[in-house]
């Protein structure tokens, strides 16, 4: 019988064997290119809320920042070379005098007001090219709740080669193809899956429906169950009755995912 486990570790063992770093999580969880979620904390973008996340790809110096937009669940992403964001950096401080917390952030706020600087001058708005829906799994998804999708923190958004560019240009990744069904972030908080630590965003939209990301922070590996509102309540319905507000909805989510790694697996060995 296939371990599957041992390819798909979410923080289970034996006791066996010492705890593996960060870098043999991301080995073992399939992310190959040893992405690493180094921060997340709120953001503001042209004066919106947002959530910046960033990533550090030590092995090939490559810096991924990702802002969030609370409002529109849109997603911006920018990659460049640690040796781009160093330069940022130090302008920072030589010509405004920052250091610290304050030149980083001025450092990324440079960066991405370049990217959509340049975005600007090509016409690449939203609805270009280099946009990107949800969209994988498809069909109904009454008929895929318990489906589990995974997607690296590299899958087919905001790469280019950035071996031969010090910087990839904007990248958006739109939680929606219309307006019509136009998804909401509710709510980002950290979330704990199998001894693993997360960040789940929740989003809803017009049709009735929840989406929920969990972003594991050892691997960057993000996984996300999209479910109808009738579905979700079902499954709080199933807690214990102890539990109640917050309480009852955590362990429900939990059990969503429980559950569709549970299908992953099973599907995974046949």
């Amino acid at each position: 019988e296939a371990d599957i486990d041992s390819d798909r570790d979410f923080g289970e063992d034996d006791g066996s064997a010492k705890a593996p770093t960060q870098d043999e999580k991301a080995v073992r969880m399939g992310v190959q290119d040893k992405w690493l979620v180094q921060s997340q904390t709120p953001w503001r973008l042209n004066d919106e809320s947002c959530t910046l996340t960033i990533f550090q790809n030590s092995t090939d110096g490559l810096i991924k920042f990702e802002v969030l937009n609370l409002g529109t669940a849109e997603t911006l992403c920018v990659t460049c070379t640690e040796e781009y964001y160093d330069e940022l950096c130090e302008a920072q401080q030589k010509e405004n005098g920052l250091r610290g917390p304050a030149q980083i952030d001025a450092a990324t706020n440079a960066l991405f007001k370049l990217a959509l600087e340049e975005r600007a001058k090509q016409k690449e708005g939203v609805d270009g090219e280099d946009d990107e829906g949800f969209g994988e799994g498809g069909g109904d998804p009454a008929e895929s709740m318990k489906k589990l999708f995974r997607r690296s923190s590299t899958d087919e958004f905001g790469e280019e080669d950035a071996a031969d560019v010090p910087c990839t240009r904007l990248k958006t990744r739109r939680a929606s193809s219309s307006d019509s069904d136009r998804w909401y972030v509710q709510t980002q908080e950290p979330f704990v899956l199998k001894g693993e630590r997360y960040t789940l965003t929740v989003m809803t939209n017009a049709q009735s429906l929840i989406r929920f990301e969990a972003l594991q922070l050892a691997s960057a590996e993000t996984l996300y169950i999209t479910c109808t509102n009738e579905q979700f309540d079902a499954f709080c319905a199933e807690q214990d009755a102890a539990l109640s507000g917050p309480a009852r909805v955590t362990a429900a989510t939990q059990q969503l995912f429980r559950e569709a790694l549970e299908t992953l697996e099973e599907d995974a060995a046949g």
